[in-house]
């Protein structure tokens, strides 16, 4: 009944709004002040209109970024058909049309494409880089294989830092404070160097106090720390022109936390919800990220046709831990520390002549090394006393001779159980793609691309065994090397892309699409391609492989129409989709609490996404987005996902896929005379219920959550007074499996009801 209400809400409230755009828009006299600024993409490789691109996208410019206060990915669930949270460095659970990789190791890379000046992010550590001082945000849904230099299956969220100016010497200083010790700065200057160079140094810090009490230690959870800063430099010659970018980055904030919610069995098979506000972890829980990133873009104008060139550089060091058990023992500590650097090179080549025909042409190749560190740690007394006597409070002298009859032959170092694990992986590979576009008309176009990909991957996996008297316990990985598991695989692919455009006229069109994904396959980081001799939990012999699975495929259909209404006082676009997923790659639970990545089957998924923007009239402005999805796994199989009554998730939703999620927005802005002009805006956040796996029986909650904003602006500063989750809504964002006991939960809880305050002043030309 609850969630009957909810959608009725948000329909009502659709409704409304639309209604309201619509016949205030009509009423109003013709003023050109009240049309919508253009948002310029370069979602097809050329800057145009986002009304004129054919595809299902949304963009934020830097205005609405810092006014929406979408500081990175996890902020961009406001766009419909984007939902999910992006927390640790490690769990990217964030998903575009219930897409999602839940592969916390580093075997393989996520399924949506993180960019930031076109420069491939890789995993979740990457992609929570934060938005600061941003040009805008585009977030383009479905596969886009001949668009970008990585293939993505998914979608891509592609960032665009703020560029320098040749012509403008100015900046800005952003201040805010709030609830928990809120504290954050954020600021840039632009400054001209010559009549063809420019400069822009930007940079930010951020911090605030955790709001989940640690009962066990007194400790808050949930705070972070990050700063960082970025040095730009653009040139502008007569055929060529430049953009470099360095920055860098350094985060620290907690690690995901668990807690135990006795009573809520998921071995029942059926859905429930946490409802818990507190954890109990073991302290000494850290999620620590420094990166270092270079851009270089450069283009060439050869007359008829535009040169560009796009290489990158990442260099990250990414150093995690979390109490996985949520007792107050020291049962289950995780732990992974990754370092590593990537290269990635670019070269296109764009039509520039009018004519029949617009093309792209595209090459692009990268190369990453990295090394991952992944261990389990526990207190060797508190395993004895859980594994031999019961209770985790009995010690090993005690518990080891009652049960086999010996003194406890004695503690590793510092009595701690370490099961440990490297990993020495280089990745490679290069991709060839490109887009026709034939005008077949004034009206109609036919595009037609292609795209090949080349993946090779190189992966050594080494889990020498626990050095403990205890022996091995396997609580992470599935068996004991004394060398490490080396393997080479490469994978290959051809995904086309077929689009046909039409336009009614010059302030609407209609498109319809189908185009192919691809994701290359990977490793495990867990387990063990095992011998049909070798039974799991024992030492493999020479010559044994680690795990790895094969690349997954998404075939997709849609059809769209966008339309600028009313003198371009009205913008609207909706689109239909129906995707087919070949074998995707699903992190899974084993019944012994082990992980390990496999192909899991093929999924079908159908969905409806809608947006309108409105300037109503001289003081009123509205948004509305809306999406509906549909999804279903088949053909999975028991050893992939088995729930307890023994039958498979065939038929079950895609995790992180809410059937509805929503965003609405109504501003109102109203001139106060000599003191500038007054703001007061409203938002609601909508998320269906969803699930946080595939076996469809851990469910996070719907929530709908307010945010409000006031204060009164100027030409040159701005001062906010906000209150976000207005109502204190008391939700999860995700949740998980533990490892040790029936009710063992990690979770994502929300962020309290937060009140705080900015401001933002402008200075220079």
């Amino acid at each position: 009944m609850d969630r009957l209400i909810t959608t009725n809400r948000i329909w009502s409230l659709g409704a409304g709004a639309t209604l309201l755009m619509l016949s205030q828009a009509s009423m109003a006299q013709d003023d050109a002040t009240l049309r919508l600024e253009e948002i310029v993409v370069t979602a097809q490789m050329r800057e145009e209109g986002i009304m004129d691109v054919p595809l299902s996208m949304s963009a934020f410019d830097g205005s609405q970024l810092r006014e929406r206060h979408i500081t990175s990915v996890q902020d961009l669930a406001v766009t419909p058909g984007v939902s999910g949270f992006t927390g640790s460095s490690f769990v990217n659970s964030l998903s575009v049309r219930g897409v999602s990789t839940n592969d916390f190791g580093v075997g393989s890379d996520p399924s949506v494409a993180i960019y930031q000046n076109g420069i491939f992010m890789g995993r979740a550590g990457s992609a929570l880089s934060r938005y600061f001082d941003m040009g805008r945000v585009e977030v383009l849904k479905g596969p886009q294989g001949t668009l970008f230099g990585r293939s993505a299956t998914a979608g891509v969220l592609h960032a665009i830092t703020a560029k320098p100016v040749l012509d403008q010497r100015n900046g800005y200083i952003m201040l805010g404070a709030g609830e928990r010790g809120i504290l954050n700065s954020e600021g840039a200057y632009n400054m001209p160097l010559s009549d063809r160079w420019a400069m822009r140094i930007a940079g930010f810090i951020s911090e605030e106090d955790g709001w989940v009490d640690n009962r066990l230690t007194g400790e808050e959870h949930m705070g972070h720390e990050a700063a960082g800063a970025r040095f730009s430099l653009r040139f502008v010659g007569e055929k060529l022109s430049a953009d470099f970018a360095l920055s860098y980055e350094e985060r620290d904030q907690s690690a995901n936390i668990y807690g135990l919610t006795f009573g809520s069995e998921p071995q029942t098979g059926s859905a429930w919800v946490v409802d818990q506000d507190a954890a109990a972890n073991f302290g000494g829980e850290r999620d620590e990220t420094e990166q270092l990133m270079l851009s270089l873009q450069m283009e060439y104008d050869l007359g008829s046709t535009m040169l560009t060139s796009i290489t990158g550089y990442r260099d990250y060091d990414f150093d995690y831990v979390e109490d996985v058990d949520a007792s107050p023992y020291n049962l289950y500590d995780y732990l992974q520390k990754d370092t590593g650097d990537y290269w990635s090179q670019e070269l296109r080549l764009l039509s520039k002549t009018a004519g029949a025909f617009d093309w792209g042409l595209g090459i692009s190749a990268y190369t990453e090394d990295l090394d991952s560190s992944i261990s389990v740690g526990a207190k060797e007394d508190n395993l004895c006393g859980l594994f031999l006597a019961g209770d985790p409070e009995v010690t090993c002298e005690a518990s080891f001779p009652q049960l086999f009859g010996i003194p406890w032959p004695g503690y590793a170092p510092d009595g701690l159980y370490v099961e440990p694990g490297t990993i020495d992986a280089r990745y490679q590979g290069y991709s060839v793609f490109g887009d026709l576009t034939y005008h077949l008309t004034d009206r109609l176009d036919l595009t037609a691309g292609l795209r090949y990909s080349y993946d090779q991957r190189e992966f050594d996996l080494h889990s020498p065994g626990a050095a403990s008297n205890l022996g091995t316990l396997f609580l992470l990985y599935t068996f004991v090397s004394p060398e490490p598991l080396e393997d080479k695989q490469d994978w290959d692919d051809l995904s086309p892309r077929v689009v046909l455009e039409y336009r009614p006229n010059e302030d609407s069109m209609l498109y319809a699409s189908v185009s192919k994904g691809y994701k290359a396959g990977g490793f495990d980081s867990f387990g063990a391609d095992l011998p049909a001799n070798v039974a799991p939990f024992t030492e493999v012999p020479p010559g044994t492989s680690p795990a790895s699975f094969e690349s997954e495929e998404i075939l997709s259909w849609e059809i769209g129409y966008k339309a600028s209404l009313w003198d371009n006082r009205v913008r609207t676009s909706v689109s239909a989709y129906l995707f087919d997923y070949d074998d995707l790659q699903l992190l899974t639970q084993t019944d012994t609490g082990n992980f390990i990545v496999r192909n899991a089957g093929s999924v079908e998924s159908t969905g409806i996404e809608f947006e309108a923007e409105a300037r109503i009239n001289a003081y009123v402005s509205a948004y509305l987005g809306v999406a509906w999805s549909d999804s279903e796994a088949d053909d999975v199989g028991l050893g992939t996902c088995q729930l307890p009554s023994g039958d498979s998730c065939d038929g079950n939703r895609l995790p992180n896929n809410p059937e509805w999620n929503g965003f609405a927005s109504v501003s109102l802005n109203y001139p106060a005379g000599r003191f500038g002009d007054l703001f007061l805006t409203g938002e609601l956040n909508y998320n269906d219920t969803m699930y946080s796996n595939l076996e469809n029986n851990l469910s996070v909650d719907a929530q709908e959550i307010v945010n409000l904003r006031a204060g009164i602006e100027t030409d040159g500063w701005r001062l906010a007074l906000y209150v976000e989750n207005l109502t204190d809504e008391d939700y999860f964002h995700e949740l998980a499996n533990g490892f040790l006991f029936p009710g063992d939960v990690g979770y994502a809880p929300s962020r309290p009801r937060t009140i705080g305050a900015e401001l933002y002043i402008g200075f220079g030309n």
